[in-house]
């Protein structure tokens, strides 16, 4: 799909960061953009920059983890521009901290939005997506769908469930005109961060300076350049999966290649590094 003239794409989570990105740069395509997120004002925010520049845009206050309402959007969509050719599933959330710090209900509220909300996502709108000659579903997972990180835990497996949910569609709609591709970006410049959920570490740590210390130890990507990566290589060219990021590519080949013993190497110079030996060891013992 080069042309994207004309085309109507659904962007969920575009309040800010890398789906503000995406809908933006879709916009610059050509694209008629359909844009939801929790947030109202970002929301507003970015439908007000797309029409700046001339886009077409609806927007849509939505909680992706409510099937109904998720469902009510694809239908409304579809029923307004009679065609959607292109879903991104962006939309996701944060949760940090020690395991033995966090609640069941803390375990579902994340994997509801970042597992569940894209699944909902695409079920609701598969149908009308099979209805085009040519369309595309774009996941977006994380580094941490592909390696594991301590305090991470169900992010990872939230992350995780959408890399294998992603691939096993992927080759399930394989015959079909519906091009599957999962992202996987390292460090963007998003809030993600910022209005994430945090248990469990203020007894052992200042949270603000750890994650001053999370990006200087690693590089980090505009979201603007990652959207233009995601729209070039997960939808022009069609590609399965999509690394985005400088540092990503070496940390999966280092996962694949020292298999169980990468795991050393990121407590080591992750953990360790950020929140130092003993403090790690005291959250996690």
């Amino acid at each position: 799909m080069n042309d994207l003239k004309g085309k109507v794409a659904v962007v969920t989570g575009a309040a800010s960061g890398i789906g503000r990105g995406l809908a933006l740069e879709l916009s610059k395509e050509g694209c008629i953009v359909a844009i939801s997120d929790v947030q109202a004002d970002g929301l507003a925010e970015t439908a007000s920059l797309i029409r700046r520049q001339g886009g077409v845009v609806s927007t849509h206050l939505l909680d992706i983890s409510k099937k109904d309402d998720v469902f009510a959007f694809a239908d409304q969509v579809a029923s307004t521009q009679k065609r959607v050719d292109i879903l991104i599933n962006n939309a996701g959330v944060i949760l940090v901290g020690p395991l033995k710090d966090l609640s069941i209900e803390d375990f579902e509220w994340i994997v509801n939005i970042n597992l569940w909300g894209v699944v909902y996502g695409t079920l609701a709108f598969l149908p009308y997506l099979k209805e085009r000659t040519e369309a595309n579903i774009v996941n977006v997972s994380s580094t941490y769908g592909l390696i594991g990180i301590p305090l991470h835990v169900p992010y990872c497996t939230s992350k995780f469930a959408v890399k294998g949910f992603t691939e096993s569609l992927k080759l399930e709609l394989f015959d079909t005109p519906v091009c599957v591709s999962g992202v996987y970006p390292n460090l963007i410049k998003t809030n993600i961060a910022s209005d994430g959920r945090y248990t469990g570490l203020d007894k052992y740590l200042d949270i603000n300076e750890v994650q001053g210390k999370f990006y200087e130890l690693f590089e980090t990507m505009e979201p603007g350049e990652c959207a233009r990566i995601i729209i070039k290589k997960a939808i022009k060219q069609k590609r399965a999966r999509v690394l985005v990021g400088k540092q990503l590519g070496a940390i999966e080949l280092l996962s694949r290649v020292l298999a169980g013993s990468y795991y050393r190497l990121i407590i080591k110079q992750m953990a360790y590094k950020l929140f130092g030996k003993e403090t790690f060891r005291k959250m996690t013992e």
